[in-house]
């Protein structure tokens, strides 16, 4: 492969980087290299100056995809907890309008507010709360 075209096109490597006493080593799927970061926000770089060295070329020209497996499984746990309160916001909304429709349909059926109040276990003044939204 002549320099030319070495130089134009990217290189895709995937790593993984894993904690290790205070260091995250760094390990390639297809390069047989390691390198070491000493903060999260410096693993990204560090792989991909591992990398360029490696193959020979400059950073610029390096693609990673680094997966931290140390932190996989909160990861995931983070990602439910954030789909799960998407969800409750949604669920939310939806009870909200549900709340007020039933107290519309009270009131479009001729019950007073102390009536609807009693019938749905809330206070008068939430009745009318509800009426208003």
């Amino acid at each position: 492969m002549s320099t030319d075209t070495r130089i134009s096109q990217k290189h895709s490597v995937v790593a993984t980087a894993d904690l290790e006493d205070k260091w995250w080593i760094i390990r390639f799927r297809d390069l047989d290299t390691v390198t070491q970061a000493r903060r999260v926000s410096e693993i990204e770089t560090m792989a991909r100056d591992a990398a360029a060295v490696w193959l020979d070329i400059q950073p610029s020209h390096v693609d990673v995809d680094v997966t931290i497996a140390t932190a996989a499984s909160a990861t995931q746990k983070w990602k439910h907890a954030r789909q799960l309160a998407m969800h409750a916001r949604d669920d939310e909304r939806a009870a909200a309008a549900l709340s007020r429709e039933s107290v519309q349909d009270l009131r479009e059926r001729g019950m007073t507010f102390a009536d609807i109040a009693s019938v749905l276990g809330v206070s008068v003044a939430r009745a009318h709360q509800l009426a208003r939204r």
